[in-house]
């Protein structure tokens, strides 16, 4: 057998081998960029896939299965191994190993696999929170990507993780659940403190590429952006009761009828917010709307977002379980409808990327049971207008740059008649 082979074979190996450009490159000082990175992070990728549990210590095994009375009982007897080291050419260390069981395994047998407990006892004995593998990644780095646990996130953060670590490559954790779109780690990250202008070792932040990421990415830190400068809460950016919290989980929630722009969870919550509430409260006939004449393009087939088509083309990991899907569009209502959350998206120079050009607004709502354009045409000063709000207060593509979209809330009252309501930016949305 080769040297791969034997190395796979032997126990303790977990089955992991690196090569050694994988160990020449991962041995050179400081961050890595450009095509050694690259090169490193296919190595890696490559390398780390070929996991055979069998081949791990004993352990590692009892880590990587949640066993917690073996872990106990090693530690306590002085057989375990120096629980500040690693294992296998990857360099794993057990908090990471116990993280990477638990998102790999399904609790069986009544909750015999306690991965949780593990990492609290681990954590506790003096383990190194922070303690990364041959690419820089930290246990907290694998809790929040590819299959999250943020019930693990949330121990390892408890017991000091650095949210702000940067792995071999520069990045942090925020930039690599933002390629993933791991939108609900990049808000546990962004809750506990992490940091948006961090630069990889290419030169690029969080803050440069979450805009391209997706509507659910930005959503969240445009929210979190607002919290840390002191930014009252744009409008429907909390999903929950404007009086007592309580989430969509809890009660059904309920829009203000006249301007769906809050929602409550009962009559009483409605009653007591009115005072309040009375000053901001609008519906759609007011001076603040516009009424747009929607056209309907039988060819649009279905909605592909631009992150995703970013993701493909850059080659990013995809992750189907957070992937924003787009179902096939379904026709137009002809009939009423009731005020529905819009999105409306200006055309993009193919140019310049990120710069707005003039043509058809596509415009469209969460369910994607209502998709038009609407054409400069057939709709005068009210579609300059909307342009001028997107491009004044809606999302940019790149930071400091024009708004390409804004969500705001409409009413269709017939086919030829949408009724926008433009006095009012909404928060960004996850659609």
């Amino acid at each position: 057998m080769n040297e791969e082979q034997t190395r796979r074979k032997e126990k303790g190996s977990c089955g992991f081998w690196t090569s050694p450009e994988t160990r020449r490159l991962a041995s050179q000082p400081g961050h890595l960029g450009g095509r050694s990175g690259q090169r490193l992070r296919e190595l890696y990728c490559d390398e780390s896939g070929n996991q055979e549990i069998d081949l791990a210590s004993d352990f590692m095994k009892a880590c990587f299965f949640g066993n917690i009375k073996f872990v106990k009982k090693a530690v306590e007897s002085g057989t375990a191994p120096d629980l500040t080291g690693c294992e296998t050419d990857l360099r794993l260390g057990y908090l990471a190993f116990t993280v990477l069981g638990a998102q790999r395994l399904e609790v069986l047998n009544g909750g015999s696999m306690r991965h949780g407990e593990v990492l609290e006892y681990l954590c506790s004995m003096g383990c190194p929170v922070d303690q990364q593998d041959l690419a820089g990644y930290s246990a907290l780095f694998h809790s929040v990507m590819n299959f999250p646990r943020l019930d693990l996130a949330e121990i390892l953060v408890r017991h000091g993780a650095n949210v702000n670590h940067q792995n071999k490559f520069g990045a942090v954790a925020l930039q690599e659940c933002l390629q993933q779109n791991h939108w609900k780690s990049m808000d546990f990250l962004l809750e506990h403190g992490a940091e948006l202008n961090i630069k990889d070792a290419d030169g690029i932040s969080p803050a440069m590429m979450y805009v391209s990421a997706g509507p659910q990415i930005t959503a969240v830190v445009r929210k979190w952006i607002r919290k840390r400068s002191g930014e009252a809460e744009g409008p429907l950016e909390n999903r929950a009761c404007k009086v007592c919290g309580k989430s969509p989980n809890e009660a059904k929630l309920s829009f203000c009828a006249k301007c769906r722009l809050v929602k409550y969870c009962s009559r009483e919550c409605q009653k007591n917010d009115w005072k309040a509430h009375k000053p901001m409260c609008k519906s759609t006939n007011t001076e603040d709307t516009i009424t747009l004449k929607p056209t309907y393009d039988t060819k649009l087939d279905q909605l592909v977002s631009p992150a995703e088509m970013t993701r493909q083309a850059l080659g990013m990991p995809r992750n189907t379980r957070s992937a924003d899907p787009r179902p096939q569009r379904q026709p137009a209502p002809v009939e009423n409808t009731s005020n529905m959350t819009i999105k409306a998206q200006l055309p993009l120079s193919p140019r310049i990327p990120g710069i707005p050009a003039s043509g058809s607004i596509l415009v469209y709502n969460r369910k994607r049971t209502f998709i038009c354009n609407i054409l400069p045409d057939h709709n005068g000063t009210a579609y300059e207008r909307l342009t001028d709000v997107i491009r004044q207060k809606g999302v940019p593509l790149t930071p400091g740059g024009r708004g390409v979209k804004a969500y705001l809330q409409a009413e269709l009252q017939d086919r030829d008649q949408l009724i926008v309501r433009v006095g009012e930016v909404l928060a960004e949305q996850p659609f």
